[in-house]
């Protein structure tokens, strides 16, 4: 197995991008010709808060993953929310109402349990559990499917160590420019990190073990000019309070929402109907979180670009 251990996922994506081109091995996929790494690879988060991408070259739409996560963690699966933030999404569910892999949708709902409430309450009456696992795959449904959305990461692994909530996540088939390195680091990051709150404790260490670690040649060769960029210091962050209740009236009132997602929301929204950038940026400029207003600024003024005048 190869071990990339890196600060966060600014550091992880070309480390990943130049595994890849050095080690990689061409194989087709039913989307298309991949470079494979021929080994299983575990990437070492040591600081799992730093989770946003802010590459150019790879224009990681923060908007969306924002959303998508908050999404998860109110253990959603209906198709329109999300398809406002990425209208593409409506490709990956069959009947353009429900994503059949929906990963919150899994964790809250689909087992019949909610499995993250669950597992805070072993976590808080015993420290020292080693049985927390977050099931995700349900082989009664997955195995043996044609359904377009069926789940990559598998399972995810909670334990407390020193004081700190550690999280492991298994990933059968992991595209490092999407996935890895793209959506998933912010994805569990922040479940990561509304366990740990809802525990008091700090976040440890977050490790992505993917069992096919590969891109899509054609986006691989797109991206691998971030080869070439040059790394900044990740902005300062502050704590921010996750609500302890998902319903959405109690949601609105969370420092979550009131710091991070009603701005973006709202930067969103002039940028999505009226293509207004100059108010979009305003707004981005009004979240409270100096990494995700950095990300929304950015992505905006390279679209701004693309604007016709």
């Amino acid at each position: 197995m190869e071990i990339i251990k890196v600060r966060n996922v600014n550091e992880a994506l070309p480390v990943g991008i130049a595994l890849l081109k050095e080690g990689g091995k061409k194989r087709s996929s039913r989307a298309g010709n991949v470079l494979e790494y021929p080994e299983c690879v575990a990437t070492v988060y040591a600081h799992p808060r730093e989770r946003v991408l802010f590459s150019p070259v790879r224009d990681a739409n923060p908007f969306f993953h924002f959303m998508e996560s908050l999404w998860m963690l109110r253990g959603e699966n209906g198709v329109e929310w999300l398809a406002y933030y990425n209208s593409r999404m409506k490709e990956y569910s069959d009947d353009g109402k429900i994503f059949h892999g929906a990963y919150g949708h899994r964790w809250r709902n689909h087992f019949n349990v909610d499995q993250i409430s669950l597992i805070i309450k072993r976590l808080s009456k015993d420290p020292t559990d080693r049985r927390c696992v977050l099931q995700i795959w349900d082989s009664t449904v997955d195995l043996d499917s044609s359904k377009r959305d069926i789940p990559c990461n598998t399972h995810v692994y909670f334990k407390i160590r020193e004081n700190l909530l550690h999280m492991t996540v298994c990933c059968r088939s992991n595209d490092i420019i999407w996935g890895a390195y793209g959506a998933n680091v912010v994805h569990f990051s922040m479940l990561q990190e509304y366990v740990a709150q809802q525990l008091e404790l700090e976040m440890g260490e977050y490790v992505q073990i993917s069992d096919s670690y590969h891109a899509y040649v054609d986006v691989l060769e797109k991206t691998v000019a971030v080869l070439e960029e040059k790394a900044t210091p990740y902005p300062s962050l502050v704590d921010i309070k996750f609500p302890t209740n998902w319903k959405w009236k109690d949601f609105e009132l969370s420092e979550l929402y009131q710091m991070i997602a009603h701005p973006l929301e709202e930067s969103w929204r002039q940028w999505k109907h009226f293509k207004d950038v100059k108010s979009a940026i305003w707004a981005a400029n009004q979240i409270q979180s100096d990494d995700w207003k950095q990300a929304c600024v950015q992505w905006l003024e390279r679209k701004d670009k693309n604007v016709p005048d």
